[in-house]
C-alpha cells in the first residue's frame, strides 16, 4: 500500500533521521515543504500551513493512507513559557489545518508526535518506566510535552478514522545535532573532544540513562505506525527506547576508548540540575513495533558521532580560510 508521508521538523537530529528511513521504505511519497515553517509567528505559519496541508492533500488522496510526523519544535529543559506556548500553538494549527481537509477526513491517517519519555516520566520511582507507568512530570517542558499529547489525543478523538502514535523517546543522540541548542550529551562531548575543550557535566556520573540513536529511533517508529493500521480512531502510548542503562561514567569511558583521547571534564551544578534524576531506565509492553529490530552498539555510534564531528570541524575550519 502507498503512502504520503510529512515530517515536521525534517532538519532535526529526529526528524533527518525519519527522512532517511521513510526514504528506504518502498511505496513512501514525502512531501517536501517549499519552506522551513516560521517558528515565532504563528499568523504567518497558519498561512504557509494553509498551502502545505493543501498540497499535502493531494498527495494523500493518491497514496490512499498518509501519516504525518511532528517532529519539530523549538523547546527544551531550559524554554520559557512563552516559547513553549508558542510551540503547542504551531501544533494546534497544523491539526486544524489536517482536519480542515475534507480529502484526509476521508482518507487514513497517522499522527504520530515526538515526545520525551525523560521528561513525562522524570520523577517516576519504577525501577523500570512502562506505558503503564503513571507519568511524573517534573518540569515546565515536561508539562509541555504531556499537553501536546492531549492536544493529539483531542484531534483522533473528533476523526475516529485517524490514528495517532504518541511516541516517548528516550535519550536520543546522533549525527547533525543542532549546535543551537546546548543539549545532547553525546553530542556534546564529541564536539569538545574533536576541539580538545573541557566537556562540562552537571549532574552525577552515576547518573543512568538509555540512549537511543536516532536513526534506530526511526526505524522503531516506522515500525510501531505500521502496526497501527487497524486501531483507527486511538491515541496508542509507545515508549521508543533502547532499553539498556548507560551511566554518564560510562558514556565517558566509551568515549576516550573510541577516540583514544582523555576527556577533559569538569562536573559541577546549574540551575537545571535539580531536574534531573539520577536513574531512569525503561521497558516498552506496547505491541506495537514489537519485537523490536536490533539497536547499534553504544561504541559504534559513538564512532559515528566522532567521525561527523570531525568532519564538520574540517569544513569549518576550511570556511574560515
Amino acid at each position: 500500500m502507498r503512502q504520503a508521508a510529512w515530517v515536521i521538523g525534517a532538519g532535526g537530529l529526529l526528524g533527518s533521521a525519519l527522512v532517511r528511513a521513510l526514504g528506504r521504505q518502498q511505496g513512501v511519497a514525502l512531501h517536501a515543504p517549499r519552506q522551513r515553517l516560521p517558528w515565532g509567528d504563528n499568523a504567518l505559519m497558519a498561512a504557509q500551513l494553509d498551502g502545505e496541508v493543501a498540497a499535502f492533500a493531494q498527495l494523500a488522496v493518491q497514496a490512499q493512507r498518509w501519516c504525518v510526523i511532528w517532529a519539530a519544535g523549538v523547546g527544551s529543559m531550559s524554554s520559557d513559557a512563552a516559547t513553549l506556548r508558542l510551540e503547542a500553538g504551531a501544533l494546534d494549527l497544523l491539526l486544524e489545518r489536517l482536519a480542515a481537509q475534507p480529502a484526509l477526513r476521508a482518507t487514513p491517517g497517522c499522527i504520530v508526535l515526538a515526545s520525551s519519555a525523560g521528561a513525562v516520566y522524570g520523577r517516576s520511582g519504577e525501577d523500570f518506566i512502562s506505558e503503564r507507568s503513571a507519568v511524573a512530570p517534573g518540569s515546565a517542558y515536561a508539562a509541555h510535552k504531556l499537553n501536546q499529547e492531549a492536544i493529539v489525543g483531542r484531534a483522533i478523538q473528533a476523526q475516529p478514522g485517524w490514528t495517532a502514535l504518541l511516541a516517548r523517546y528516550s535519550t536520543l543522540y546522533g549525527t547533525g545535532q543542532s549546535r543551537d541548542k546546548a543539549q545532547g550529551l553525546i553530542s556534546q562531548l564529541a564536539r569538545r573532544i574533536v576541539a580538545n575543550e573541557v566537556v562540562h557535566i552537571y549532574v552525577p556520573l552515576d547518573t543512568i540513562r538509555d540512549y537511543l540513536f536516532a536513526d534506530d529511533a526511526a526505524d522503531r517508529t516506522l515500525a510501531a505506525v505500521g502496526d497501527l493500521e487497524h486501531r483507527a480512531g486511538q491515541a496508542v502510548v509507545k515508549i521508543i527506547a533502547a532499553e539498556q542503562a548507560t551511566s554518564i561514567a560510562q558514556l565517558v569511558g566509551a568515549f576516550r576508548r573510541v577516540s583514544r583521547r582523555p576527556v577533559r571534564l569538569v562536573t559541577s551544578v546549574n540551575s537545571l540540575s535539580p531536574l534531573y534524576v539520577r536513574c531512569i531506565r525503561f521497558r516498552s509492553e506496547e505491541s506495537a513495533g514489537q519485537p523490536h529490530s536490533t539497536c547499534r552498539s553504544l561504541h559504534i555510534s559513538i564512532h559515528q558521532v566522532l567521525e561527523a564531528e570531525r568532519v564538520a570541524a574540517f569544513r569549518r575550519e576550511a570556511r574560515s580560510t
